[in-house]
C-alpha cells in the first residue's frame, strides 16, 4: 500500500564517478567488490565505509529537519584501495509519484523515438509496496590498480555501489540498474503519460538482481548483466551473463554481489517513510527487514565480459520489476546523473596576448566541465607557429625553448607553464594538452583560442655628421654616422650586424629652405652595422668620406632598414643636424713688381731727325754692376720714343738700375749715347706676403 501524499521535492541517489578505460588488453579479473573499502552487509552503517559515511543526518524538509543532505566535503574520499569520487542523494517518497513506468515500458524497447513503443512514465498514487522505491542511492569507487591480487594486470577498476529502500517487505524482489551514456535520459510526469527523453547508446549496461528465499524471506541473490548492442532504434539486448550472488557467500574476486536486511530492521539517520515506521519523516528512521537492498558491481570487469571497454556512463536509473527478464513488467524508478567518466574541458589564459620580440609569455591552463574527484596527471604546453597547432616553434630560433611538462598538484590544480622568450616576431599559437588521470580522460585546448602576436620592436636612429661646415677644396670631405638603439639585435645569421642602414646624401642646395630629398642625390650607401650588445648597433655612411665639388648645403637622410624583428627607423629630410654647409674657399694674394723703362731720344736743331736703335739693360744694383737681369731692344717711333717690350719681374728686395744705350743709324748726323746708372734707379722693398714664386717673366 502506498503511503499518503507528502509534499516532497526530493529524490535521492548518491552518484559516483568512474574512470574511462580507453582500451583493455589481456586478462582482466574482477576486484572483489565485497571486500574492498565499502561494507556490504545489509546495513547503512559499517566499516571501513558505508552509506552513512557520505551523508549528514540533517537538512531541511518541508519546514522540518528530517531530510538528509550530502556532506559537501565527503568526495573524493581517499581510502587504502582507491577513492570514492562523488555523491548525491534523492528521496522518492512523494505522492503522487511522477516517476513510475507506464504500462508497456520494457527494457528491450528504445528509450524514445519509436512511436508508442518506447519507455514511458506516468504519475501514480498507488505503487505497490513491494515495488515502491522510497530511497535509492549509489556511489562509485575507483579501485587502485592492483588493490587486490584479483587485479594482476594493473588496470584500475570502477566499482558501482548501490542501495535502495522499499516501502514494505513482500517475498521475492527484483530490481534493475541501468547505466546509460546519454545524459539527457529522464522522465517525470505530473499527470498523464509521457515519453522519456534521451536515447540508448551502444554499450549501455543493465544489471538485474533477484532476491529470493524460502518462506518469502530473500536469503539469496542472483545478478545478471545485459549489454545494449547498436543504436537506440535498431539495437538489441545481449544474452544475460551471470555476474554475482549474495555478498555474504560471494567468492574472492567476485564481479558483483548483493545483500538485503533479510531478518532484521536497520536504522537510518535520514527520513525513510515506509511501512515499518508508519510513514513518519522522523529521524532516526526504521527500515524494516527485507526492505533494504544494496550491492556492488565491478563495471570494468563486466564490460570486459562483453568484450568491450567500459564506456563513459552519464545516467543512472534504478527500477523495480517483476523479474530479471528484459521483458519484465517495470514499476517504479528513480534516475539521476552518474558521470562514470569525467568529461573535462580545458581552457587557457596567456599572460598577455601581444608582446614585443625578445619578451616572455607564459600560459595557464584550467580544467572545467565535468571533473571527477581530484584530477591527476600532467599538462603539456606547446607553442606553435600555425593556427592548426601542427608545427611547433623551433627552440633556439623562434623561441628559447618549449616549456617543460607540468604535473597537477595534490589539489588537482594545473601549474602555469614556464615563461617562454620569443626570439622572432610573428604569430604564434599555444595549446595545452591534459594527459588525463584518475577518472578524467585527457583533453586538448582549442588551438585558435590562444593566439599570440609577437611584434617587431621599434628602434630609434640617432645620427651625427663628421662636421656641420667645411670649406670647399684642399681635399676637405665629410661623412655621417648612425646609432640604432632600442632594437632587438641578437646574433642573427639572417641579418648580420643587426641589419643595414642606407645613407642618402642630397645637394647642393642654395639654402636650408631649398633642401629637397627627391632629386640631386650625391651618394647612396647601404652598410651593415657593428652590434653594441643585443639592443644597439653603430653604422658609418661610407668607407670613403664624401668630397664635395660644389658649394652649398648638403642633406643626409639615414634609414635603418629593419628586419624580421625590428621596424624601420629614419631621420627626416630637412633635419638640420644632418646638414653640412660647404662654403666657398678664400684665395691667397701674392704680388710681384714689374719693372719697365721708356726713353725719349731728342735730336738737335739743324742736325736732322733722329734714327737708330736703343738697348735697355737692367742691373741688380745702383752702379750697373752685377749680372744683367734683362737686355731688350727698343724701337724708336717718329717722336723718338721707345719702351721696353716686356716688363721685368723682380722678386727680391734691393736697388735696381736701368741703362739705356742709343745707337744712331748709319749716315746719321748723331753719335751714340747712354744714360748713367745713377740716372734710373728703383728701390724695391716687399712686405708680407712674399712675392709670387716663380717670378713672372
Amino acid at each position: 500500500m502506498r503511503l499518503p501524499a507528502r509534499q516532497a521535492s526530493f529524490r535521492w541517489l548518491v552518484i559516483g564517478i568512474a574512470v574511462l578505460l580507453v582500451g583493455i588488453t589481456g586478462n582482466i579479473t574482477a576486484l572483489a567488490v565485497h571486500n574492498l573499502d565499502f561494507a556490504l552487509q545489509g546495513d547503512v552503517t559499517g566499516s571501513p565505509n558505508d552509506w552513512t559515511t557520505f551523508f549528514e543526518g540533517k537538512g531541511s524538509y518541508n519546514g522540518g529537519t528530517n531530510a538528509i543532505s550530502i556532506i559537501p566535503g565527503a568526495f573524493p574520499k581517499v581510502t587504502t584501495n582507491g577513492q570514492f569520487l562523488n555523491g548525491a542523494a534523492f528521496p522518492d517518497y512523494a505522492l503522487p509519484d511522477p516517476t513510475t513506468f507506464a504500462t508497456g515500458s520494457k527494457d528491450i524497447l528504445p528509450i524514445s523515438g519509436n512511436g508508442n513503443s518506447n519507455w514511458q512514465c506516468a504519475s501514480a498514487n498507488n505503487v505497490g509496496d513491494k515495488v515502491d522505491i522510497v530511497n535509492a542511492y549509489a556511489t562509485v569507487f575507483l579501485a587502485n590498480a592492483g588493490a587486490t591480487s584479483a587485479a594482476p594486470t594493473g588496470v584500475p577498476h570502477t566499482i558501482l555501489y548501490f542501495g535502495m529502500e522499499n516501502s514494505s517487505p513482500n517475498g521475492d524482489r527484483n530490481l534493475g540498474i541501468w547505466l546509460l551514456q546519454d545524459p539527457s535520459v529522464s522522465c517525470s510526469s505530473a499527470s498523464g503519460t509521457k515519453t522519456f527523453t534521451g536515447v540508448h547508446t551502444d554499450g549501455d549496461l543493465l544489471f538485474a538482481a533477484a532476491f529470493t528465499g524460502g518462506g518469502g524471506k530473500p536469503t539469496s541473490a542472483d545478478i545478471v548483466a545485459y549489454r545494449w548492442n547498436g543504436d537506440n532504434l535498431t539495437g538489441v539486448m545481449s544474452a544475460p551473463i551471470d555476474i554475482g550472488q549474495l555478498c555474504s557467500s560471494a567468492p574472492s574476486g567476485d564481479l558483483a554481489c548483493a545483500i538485503t536486511n533479510s531478518t532484521s530492521s536497520i536504522t537510518t539517520p535520514w527520513s525513510s517513510p515506509n511501512k515499518a515506521n508508519s510513514g513518519s519523516l522522523a529521524v532516526p528512521a526504521t527500515v524494516g527487514a527485507q526492505t533494504f537492498f544494496e550491492g556492488g558491481i565491478d563495471i570494468t570487469g563486466v564490460a570486459f565480459l562483453f568484450g568491450k571497454a567500459a564506456p563513459c556512463f552519464a545516467t543512472f536509473l534504478n527500477d523495480t520489476r517483476s523479474s530479471q527478464s528484459t521483458t519484465a513488467t517495470l514499476f517504479d524508478f528513480v534516475s539521476g546523473s552518474l558521470p562514470t567518466c569525467g568529461k573535462p574541458t580545458i581552457r587557457t589564459t596567456l599572460s598577455t596576448g601581444s608582446i614585443m620580440v625578445g619578451h616572455t609569455v607564459s600560459d595557464q591552463a584550467f580544467l572545467g566541465g565535468v571533473v571527477i574527484g581530484t584530477p591527476t596527471g600532467t599538462v603539456t604546453y606547446t607553442v606553435y607557429i600555425n593556427s592548426t597547432c601542427g608545427t611547433a616553434a623551433t627552440a633556439g630560433t623562434q623561441i628559447d625553448a618549449q616549456p617543460p611538462i607540468v604535473t597537477l598538484d595534490s589539489s588537482g590544480n594545473i601549474p602555469p607553464s614556464a615563461a617562454v622568450t620569443f626570439l622572432q616576431s610573428g604569430n604564434y599559437w599555444w595549446q595545452a594538452v591534459y594527459s588525463g588521470g584518475g577518472a578524467n580522460p585527457g583533453v586538448t585546448s582549442v588551438c585558435t583560442t590562444e593566439a599570440l602576436v609577437v611584434a617587431p620592436v621599434q628602434p630609434t636612429i640617432v645620427t651625427l655628421v663628421s662636421s656641420s661646415t667645411i670649406v670647399i677644396g684642399s681635399g676637405n670631405s665629410f661623412y655621417d654616422t648612425a646609432t640604432v638603439s632600442g632594437g632587438y639585435l641578437p646574433a642573427d645569421p639572417t641579418s648580420p650586424g643587426g641589419g643595414t642602414v642606407t645613407f642618402n646624401l642630397y645637394g647642393p642646395f642654395t639654402s636650408p629652405g631649398a633642401v629637397s630629398c627627391t632629386t640631386s642625390i650625391q651618394l647612396t650607401s647601404n652598410v651593415a652595422g657593428t652590434p653594441i650588445g643585443t639592443t644597439d648597433a653603430s653604422y658609418t655612411s661610407s668607407v670613403n668620406p664624401f668630397t664635395p665639388a660644389q658649394v652649398g648645403i648638403y642633406q643626409f637622410v639615414a634609414t635603418y632598414n629593419g628586419n624580421h624583428n625590428n621596424l624601420t627607423a629614419s631621420t627626416s629630410c630637412g633635419d638640420t643636424s644632418e646638414q653640412v654647409t660647404v662654403t666657398p674657399a678664400t684665395p691667397s694674394l701674392a704680388t710681384t713688381i714689374l719693372l719697365s723703362d721708356t726713353v725719349k731720344v731728342t735730336g738737335v736743331t739743324g742736325a736732322g731727325p733722329i734714327s737708330g736703335t736703343v738697348v735697355f739693360t737692367l742691373f741688380p744694383s745702383n752702379d750697373c754692376s752685377g749680372t744683367v737681369l734683362s737686355t731688350q731692344n727698343g724701337t724708336l717711333d717718329t717722336n723718338g720714343m721707345a719702351t721696353t717690350p716686356n716688363a721685368v719681374a723682380v722678386n727680391a728686395n734691393g736697388v735696381y738700375s736701368w741703362r739705356v744705350t742709343f745707337t744712331p743709324s748709319s749716315g746719321s748726323n748723331y753719335t751714340s749715347a747712354s744714360t748713367t746708372c745713377s740716372a734710373e734707379q728703383a728701390n724695391i722693398a716687399y712686405q708680407s706676403p712674399s712675392p709670387i714664386t716663380p717670378p713672372l717673366s
